[in-house]
């Protein structure tokens, strides 16, 4: 785990998070419909 000093990575972090997120979400609209 890097040093949890580092504000930067846990933005970047969330910021993956969210992508991930919204990539599922459109996968699973696709399937759907």
């Amino acid at each position: 785990m890097l040093s949890p000093s580092s504000g930067y990575w846990r933005v970047n972090k969330g910021l993956i998070l969210c992508a991930d997120v919204q990539i599922m979400h459109i996968m699973v609209h696709g399937y759907l419909f």
